[in-house]
């Protein structure tokens, strides 16, 4: 019978998280979000990734945080004026409102069908989440409470952006699908006038820092720039160096003289309220992933653009030949992670087809360049035991390898790829030869490859989901979902032996150091422990069974004492004594 937490003592030293690397906003063309930031107590910005709302700080970028309360994708997030709170609201017309340090949910309450936009009142008090809906399309709400203290009414679509003045008297401003700008004066922010000039969705629309004017930006490219007490229109900016395609979002200096906006043009212009002239054009994106989604101008001056394929800019308006620095990370699932403890990099990647170099000490990002898989999700990832290749194997059926860039040259990929013979499913890296990889497809094979082509195949009689290699090189352990592991020599790649304890597809295996001992997982949550002197035939211990979920992945300390298990529950078990079978 299985050991059972009740039957044993929990790991004591369990590993502590020391960095968070974030994943990038989704996207989606033809369409723009909106981002936020403060620089209260540190410079920090937020904004939605599918179910999880980032908070990622400029300063320290390993040390982001995430929210994870939301129960259906967050379109927008946005920090309170003191920037210790946080109002997010998602697809299922819920807005949650949270302390940005400890994470704690205060309040929340349903808006509308689907949450697109949200703004704080200037005192923090008051809050108007915005979007889809058939009749209400908003909700104003005290931060603390769920009632309503006014009446958006008046638009007949979609509401796409809000904001509130940052001042008394307070008002507040959306503009909707139905191409209208109205404005509702406080007390009961009742609707009292719209303006109808964009000709096109009106994207975006912002109060200045001072309450003094607002803009509404559109994709009709216009600009227009309201009175932020009446409402009334005081001009539109319009100049041959303005954007030639629509324009998605807009930010206000923080003085409040000059209005940053974005285009899927690629660029962000900085515009001149008083003269409507461009004062500066910065060229932000090439090509389809560079039209530019999203831009924020923050209170300490740090300008920042969000494109289609989620990287966000930092910007220094006297720079007009690009971004300053790239944060660079994924849109979707993360499928794999290598890293080399020699360098301190990290390297990860997954469905959305990118590989992304994460320095450890840092949190800095960068995208791996050249052809990484033709774009298709990337599934197996690891580094040559020199640290000087990064391997890869991906859906698009082959075994890619990058040459690690030395800090003067970026890590690329090499343009010749291995056939594998199908999906990828797992993979192992040589830790003596680095030259030598093993991978496992759907096929169902295992493919031994060696100086950049395939040594030797075999066929299998079930499909490989998990693959360690042995020190020497002589011996690869292959879990399988027959409920096996089954042991090949390298060398002509012959069966050996086969492990029947499992009762569940093996979903991870690993090798000691010293070659002498074998961890085991699966999707039942059960760990085992063999030893090479019991010829694989006995487990040193009778099944840990600490995690929730299945077994993900099994790696041994260099002392070949230590083991540390991860799972699908999302943790990470150090197991003290695993060479003794002992938890």
């Amino acid at each position: 019978m299985a050991e059972t937490p009740a039957q044993l003592s929990p790991p004591q030293d369990l590993p502590q998280q020391a960095a968070v690397f974030p994943p990038l906003p989704p996207t989606t063309r033809g369409y723009n979000f909106h981002i936020h930031g403060t620089c209260k107590g540190e410079r920090r910005i937020v904004y939605g990734n599918s179910t999880q709302v980032i908070i990622r700080s400029l300063d320290d970028p390993a040390g982001s945080k995430i929210f994870t309360a939301h129960k259906a994708k967050v379109n927008v997030a946005r920090f309170s004026p003191n920037g210790e709170w946080v109002a997010s609201g998602d697809d299922a017309g819920q807005v949650l409102v949270w302390n940005a340090r400890t994470k704690q949910v205060k309040n929340f309450t349903f808006a509308s069908r689907r949450v697109l936009d949200i703004a704080w009142s200037g005192d923090g008090k008051k809050i108007i989440a915005a979007g889809a809906g058939e009749g209400k399309r908003a909700h104003v709400f005290r931060w603390d409470s769920t009632n309503s203290i006014g009446d958006i009414t008046a638009h007949g679509d979609t509401i796409l952006s809000c904001d509130f003045r940052p001042c008394t008297p307070e008002r507040i401003v959306t503009c909707a699908e139905d191409k209208q700008v109205n404005f509702y004066p406080a007390p009961g922010f009742k609707f009292q006038k719209s303006f109808r000039q964009h000709k096109n969705f009106p994207n975006c629309i912002r109060y200045s820092p001072d309450g003094s004017r607002f803009a509404s930006v559109g994709s009709d490219k216009q600009i227009f720039i309201f009175d932020g007490e009446s409402g009334d229109k005081i001009k539109d900016l319009k100049s041959a160096n303005g954007h030639t395609g629509s324009i998605f979002s807009c930010s206000w200096s923080p003085d409040g003289t000059r209005l940053m906006t974005a285009s899927p043009d690629g660029s962000v212009r900085i515009w001149n309220v008083d003269s409507g002239d461009v004062e500066k054009v910065i060229p932000v994106g090439k090509g389809t992933q560079g039209q530019q989604l999203a831009c924020f101008w923050m209170e300490d001056g740090t300008m920042l653009s969000a494109e289609l394929s989620g990287a966000i800019n930092i910007l220094d308006e006297n720079n007009t030949d690009g971004p300053v620095k790239v944060l660079q990370g994924h849109q979707q699932a993360v499928e794999a992670v290598a890293a080399d403890p020699t360098s301190g990099r990290i390297w990860s990647a997954g469905d959305d087809g990118r590989v992304v170099e994460w320095e450890s000490k840092t949190g800095d990002s960068s995208l791996v360049a050249g052809d990484v898989h033709m774009g298709k999700a990337v599934k197996c990832l690891g580094v040559s035991c020199d640290g000087k290749k990064l391997y890869s194997a991906g859906e698009d059926g082959n075994l890619r390898a990058a040459i690690v860039g030395d800090g003067s040259t970026p890590t690329k990929y090499e343009f010749k790829a291995v056939s594998v013979s199908g999906m990828p499913t797992c993979m192992a890296v040589s830790t003596t030869d680095p030259e030598l990889v093993v991978v496992g497809t759907k096929g169902p094979k295992l493919v031994v490859a060696r100086n950049g082509k395939a040594d030797a195949t075999v066929d299998l009689g079930f499909e490989p989901l998990s693959v360690a290699m042995t020190p020497d090189n002589s011996e690869i352990a292959v879990g399988g979902n027959d409920n096996k592991v089954h042991i090949f020599s390298v060398n002509g790649l012959a069966e050996t032996a086969t492990i029947t304890k499992h009762t569940a597809e093996v979903t991870a295996v690993g090798y000691s150091v010293d070659g002498q001992f074998l961890a085991t997982g699966d999707a039942n949550r059960y760990i085992y422990v063999w030893s090479r002197a019991q010829g694989w035939e006995k487990p040193l211990n009778t099944g840990w069974r600490f995690h929730a979920a299945k077994i993900t992945a099994a790696q041994w300390n260099p002392d070949g004492v230590r083991l540390a298990t991860s799972s699908s529950d999302m943790r990470v078990i150090v197991w003290a004594k695993a060479n003794e079978g002992k938890s």
